[in-house]
């Protein structure tokens, strides 16, 4: 069940719309002024509840809004989870308060849409965050990883636009931990009219709305120190630079200068370059003529980035004016020399880009120069830098379409012949990719139910295999508890008519059983158990006072995956055979006190615990249901697990045999069967401290005998691991 939030909760389709695998960057029924696409090395603005988050598109052709789609990500590479995200569409508001243009009233919305489809873009990409509303700001490579977001509306949510109109699509995102993860919207490459605004709160229909710009990364200085001197000759004398990985001074022959290289920032053509040089120049020879001339240089952008700096050796002479720019910043002839120290202090910002490598450059004879050369790469000007957000909106006329699945158990929403002439299977005009499995392998799913009245039990204490539960397990002052539980089944919470099933078993695939006879071996996983027990168990305190009755449930581990076990059919006659199988299975065993809901529990994944190894041999098998009526699923069916709520999807069983079902006679291939009966399935636990028996879920019980042959593996209940091993245990306080 749904639940309400704000003013209505969306109950949307989670799939992506019409791409086929080959074109999936592709939006040929956009219905905008043209798809803006994300940026992958740009910015994420924070989007998470209660900030909120807006971007104007004009609509290319009237029609209805099918679809939307949009780009995000997590601050830090935090990725957690979107519970909903409150959309919103309105009109516009061509010039507002400040100004700009802004959203105007409410068209359509807020909805809550829980449901969507979240597709990892590959390859990943540095990015920035950046938070409008504290001005929270890390630059490109805080995080990697982002995702298109894309929702299928169904028709009766479908909103109509006008060609020509602007609206504007609003977004915030409601996490499952705020404070802890932030979802951002991504900025886009694709810029259109005026900028994106963020405002607040989410739900205010006319907010203060803000223009967003690019957040702009501080000043970042490099101060770089180096002398140089020559000799009254203009010989070098020597020279160095200092923090830099090329300290040698180079000497540029087609030009006559003498150079020493500092790497500044990656290159970048959209900031600026400041630079200032502070130094002192000395006479070599005081009483002898001199002459000074000093540059600034740097790489161009016509030097290759991610290199060294234009050295001589790396390019012809006659090309250095190519790959270096240069700027002279004091010359003088001082033909009866100097005495007294001359100071250079050189301050401007004038370079339109910035370059990978900044230089000092000097030539001349009889002095010495010694300095600093500071270097900043400049912010970009604000209102130079505008910031629009990634989404594509997409509709048209309605056109009938539904689920198709492709082979990688993939799932989009396409027409019939799209999906087929691409190689998709067509799961039925109107339906949603949430309602169908799209398997891979396509598997195969046997349905099982544990009835009442027979003999599943589980005794603690019989041996180290299942030992005592331990003293204060249940509490402070409670006693160890030894005995045999009674369980028994009770009916998985489904979406489909499952019947009584309350165990499923998952096989990787249909059986391949070409002739008679013939064997073959598959994967088999446990996917949903449901058992309880048949009476409370009693719990006493302090020696055997204070009584408590406590009632067991046994489900599947939530913690991690299930481990994959084997099976191996055999057809030995016309319909059908025997099977074996091996099934490790990890549980969890949930204790709850009936005075007030307190519950405990022992989980063996998270405990630590090994999965119990199960095995069957010579169970039965047939082609066909011979009129038992035994439940199948089909398509589209989701089960529970411990919490009850139906959320796992499931596929078809009864595709290519029927577990549990015995012919009789089956010995030989040509001989028919003239009778069938369901025998009691009974599965012991190693050191006979635990038993199972089950049944095909059905509705006729005719020709059932009290107690026979065995048949599948369903499952063995193990509580703790033999020895000494920690028991989990987790106090629940469960509210009527």
């Amino acid at each position: 069940m749904k639940k309400l939030i704000g003013f209505i909760t969306l109950f949307a389709v989670a799939i992506a719309f019409a791409i086929p695998a080959a074109a999936q960057d592709e939006w040929p029924n956009h219905k905008m002024h043209f798809p803006q696409l994300p940026d992958p090395n740009g910015w994420d603005v924070n989007a998470t509840e209660p900030s909120c988050l807006a971007d104007d598109w004009q609509c290319s052709e009237a029609g209805p809004i099918q679809d939307l789609h949009w780009w995000g990500s997590w601050r830090h590479d935090d990725i957690g989870h979107v519970m909903g995200f409150i959309v919103t569409i309105h009109n516009n508001i061509p010039v507002g308060p400040d100004g700009y243009s802004i959203p105007g009233d409410p068209m359509w919305g807020p909805f809550v849409i829980e449901n969507y489809e979240m597709v990892p873009v590959d390859p990943p990409s540095p990015q920035g965050w950046f938070d409008p509303m504290t001005g929270e700001v890390f630059p490109q490579g805080d995080h990697h990883q982002y995702f298109r977001y894309d929702v299928l509306l169904p028709e009766e949510m479908w909103f109509w636009q006008e060609q020509g109109e602007i609206y504007w699509l609003r977004i915030s995102a409601m996490v499952d931990a705020p404070g802890v993860t932030a979802w951002g919207w991504k900025s886009t490459q694709n810029h259109f009219m005026d900028d994106a605004v963020w405002a607040p709160d989410p739900f205010d229909p006319m907010p203060p709305w803000v223009e967003l710009y690019e957040p702009q990364a501080p000043p970042d200085p490099i101060a770089n120190g180096f002398w140089v001197e020559f000799d009254p000759e203009g010989y070098f004398m020597g020279g160095m630079g200092y923090e830099t990985e090329w300290p040698d001074w180079y000497f540029y022959e087609f030009s006559g200068w003498w150079n020493v290289w500092f790497y500044d920032h990656p290159f970048d053509p959209t900031r600026k370059k400041q630079f200032y040089v502070d130094g002192l120049i000395m006479p070599t020879a005081p009483d002898l003529p001199a002459s000074i001339e000093i540059a600034i240089n740097w790489s161009t952008d016509q030097w290759e980035p991610g290199g060294p700096p234009p050295i001589p050796d790396l390019f012809p002479p006659d090309m250095e004016e190519i790959f270096i720019g240069r700027q002279t910043i004091f010359q003088i002839d001082l033909p009866q020399g100097f005495v007294d120290p001359i100071p250079i202090y050189e301050f401007f910002e004038w370079l339109p880009y910035n370059p990978e490598w900044v230089s000092i450059d000097v030539r001349g004879f009889n002095f010495r120069f010694e300095g600093v050369i500071e270097h900043t790469c400049m912010p970009r000007d604000p209102t130079e830098q505008s910031l629009d957000l990634a989404f594509v909106i997409t509709g048209g006329e309605p056109i009938e379409m539904g689920a198709c699945c492709w082979e990688d158990g993939s799932c989009t929403h396409e027409t019939e012949p799209n999906c087929v002439d691409n190689g998709g299977t067509f799961m039925g005009l109107d339906v949603a990719c949430s309602e169908v499995y799209c398997p891979v392998e396509n598997p195969v799913y046997d349905l099982w139910e544990t009835p009442e009245g027979f003999n599943t039990f589980v005794d603690f204490g019989c041996d180290p295999s299942i030992p005592v539960i331990p003293a204060d397990f249940f509490g402070p002052g409670s006693d160890p508890f030894d005995g045999t539980i009674a369980l028994q089944g009770e009916p998985l919470a489904t979406t489909g008519d499952l019947g009584p099933t309350d165990t499923i078993i998952k096989r990787s695939r249909a059986a391949d059983l070409p002739q008679c006879p013939s064997s073959d071996q598959v994967e088999i996983e446990i996917v949903a158990l449901n058992l309880v027990s048949v009476e409370p168990i009693i719990v006493t305190y302090n020696g055997g006072i204070d009584p408590e009755p406590w009632d067991i449930k046994v489900c599947l581990s939530e913690f991690g995956l299930q481990p994959s076990g084997s099976m191996t059919i055999n057809q030995v006659c016309a319909e059908g055979g025997t099977f074996s199988a091996y099934l490790p299975v990890s549980p969890k065993v949930v204790f709850r006190r009936i005075s007030d809901g307190l519950e405990m529990y022992i989980d063996f994944d998270e405990s630590g615990l090994a999965a119990i190894d199960l095995s069957v041999e010579y169970a039965h098998w047939t082609f066909s249901d011979p009129g038992f009526g035994v439940y199948t699923s089909s398509y589209g069916n989701l089960v529970s697990n411990c919490d009850d709520i139906p959320d796992i999807p499931i596929g078809p069983s009864g595709v290519d045999l029927f577990p549990g079902i015995h012919a009789l006679p089956c010995e030989d291939c040509s001989e028919p069967a003239i009778d069938h009966n369901i025998p009691i399935t009974t599965l012991t636990e190693p050191y006979n401290c635990a038993q199972h028996e089950v049944w095909p879920p059905h509705d006729i019980i005719d020709n059932i005998p009290t107690m026979s042959e065995w048949g599948m593996l369903i499952l063995a209940l193990l509580l703790m691991a033999a020895g000494t091993v920690a028991v989990v245990r987790r106090r629940k306080e469960v509210t009527a």
